[in-house]
């Protein structure tokens, strides 16, 4: 009877356990990471199984999938400083969110384009940023570029802006043939390819990649009108969602902040 009794309070004690662990599982998946600091169109996000509809101001989460509709783009600052506009029918989750000195952030591109801006934050030792495709995988350390899956020709292409952006294929997860494209060059990977070798764009194709990549409607959570031009961004009062190279790239970061120039990136 005594021996019963203490199996069936370890079970119980077993079974909490692992319901703390759950709750704490969810509660980590659901942490703030960003927020849609502009919106052309409509969007939505797939959290927990069911899609609703963004709106700018709104907070996007670890964990979320988020598309565009046909003639829309959104776009979203993340609390690293980071910058990741869609543009239309394109399709992102966000994997992995981590601020910090030394920050960690990875993406999957599921469908369409996807223009990424990300600080010099990310030049730190141990920081990561990557876009990942079906076929490729474009990893930078502070610079901007823009990525686009081509599903009917299970193609992806990388457009350098600025700096470098170092791609690989996503059948060569190690990098041994990864290519380096600099500004205004582009290399593309198809299924279980490696990169090709970065070629010169002409100007007015990156005009045009720039300019589906660009978002600049702005507005309040649930169609509000807005009277500030200022978004709600990320909970956490230490946590900037601009990036300074959004002032150059996109749209200046004024007209986001009300004219303000943003604090420096906290101190880790």
């Amino acid at each position: 009877m005594t021996y019963s009794l203490m199996k069936h309070g370890s079970g119980r004690a077993i079974a909490l356990l692992l319901m703390a662990t759950l709750l704490v599982a969810r509660a980590a998946a659901a942490e703030d990471v960003g927020a849609v600091a502009a919106l052309e169109g409509t969007a939505e996000v797939q959290r927990g199984g069911t899609w609703s509809a963004l709106a700018p101001g709104a907070t996007v989460q670890l964990g979320d999938h988020v598309r565009t509709a046909a003639a829309s783009r959104l776009k979203l600052l993340f609390r690293d400083d980071s910058v990741l506009t869609l543009a239309e029918r394109s399709e992102l989750v966000i994997d992995e969110q981590v601020a910090g000195a030394a920050p960690t952030s990875s993406f999957s591109l599921l469908l369409g384009k996807v223009r990424a801006i990300v600080n010099d934050r990310y030049g730190a030792k141990g920081a990561a940023f990557e876009v990942k495709s079906p076929t490729a995988i474009a990893g930078v350390r502070g610079t901007s570029f823009i990525a686009g899956y081509d599903q009917s020709r299970d193609e992806t292409q990388v457009v350098g802006l600025e700096h470098t952006t170092v791609v690989r294929g996503a059948a060569d997860p190690n990098g041994t043939r990864q290519v380096k494209v600099g500004p205004g060059q582009s290399t593309t990977i198809g299924r279980g390819k490696v990169p090709s070798l970065p070629i010169k764009l002409p100007a007015s194709a990156i005009r045009v990649l720039t300019g589906e990549t660009s978002a600049n409607g702005r507005g309040k959570p649930g169609g509000a009108p807005n009277t500030t031009g200022e978004p709600r961004g990320p909970h956490r009062a230490s946590d900037r969602a601009e990036s300074p190279q959004g002032r150059v790239v996109d749209q200046p970061v004024g007209l986001i902040k009300g004219g303000v120039t943003p604090p420096p990136p906290p101190v880790h």
